[in-house]
């Protein structure tokens, strides 16, 4: 390669290097911070498989039902605390008010608790609670009913 090749390409890269700094400095960029922004503040998550089976059984022998694990996971840096909710869909054919259910050794009963409806949506409000830091919680539930049987589409949810 000819020396006049290797200068004309020399002087190529450091313009387009000075240009580049140029740009990079006069152009407003947040996506920086954007990008920090969607790591921050972030929900709790929830993990539910669903309840495998809902009994029609007498209050006495629930513990022979299976439990279903709940999982609850902080993914953010700051503590928090949350509310935790049964979410019961009116699509359901089971009454909702012959519903039982034991979380990790506490037994509700639907028909005793705080409930407010939102949509398709009835929110029985369960418990309050802080999950620290980046940690999770496991929690064991069994549900069943003192009704005949019926159909049962639920989840849980935090806010």
């Amino acid at each position: 390669m000819s020396q006049a090749k290797i200068i004309k390409h020399m002087i190529i890269t450091v313009l387009i290097v000075i240009l580049s700094a140029f740009l990079w400095q006069s152009i407003p960029n947040d996506n920086g911070a954007n990008i920090a922004k969607l790591f921050d503040n972030r929900d709790i998550l929830v993990t539910f498989d669903g309840f495998t089976q809902l009994p029609n059984i007498a209050d006495q022998y629930y513990k022979k039902i299976d439990t279903v694990n709940l999982n609850l996971r902080n993914i953010d840096k700051e503590n928090k605390e949350y509310k935790l909710y049964f979410v019961y869909s009116k699509q359901s054919t089971v009454d909702a008010n012959t519903l039982k259910m034991e979380l990790d050794n506490k037994v509700y009963d639907l028909s005793k608790i705080e409930v407010f409806e939102d949509g398709d949506y009835f929110y029985y409000f369960l418990y309050e609670d802080t999950l620290d830091a980046y940690s999770s919680k496991d929690i064991s539930v069994r549900i069943w009913t003192s009704s005949e049987d019926g159909t049962l589409k639920s989840s849980f949810a935090v806010k």
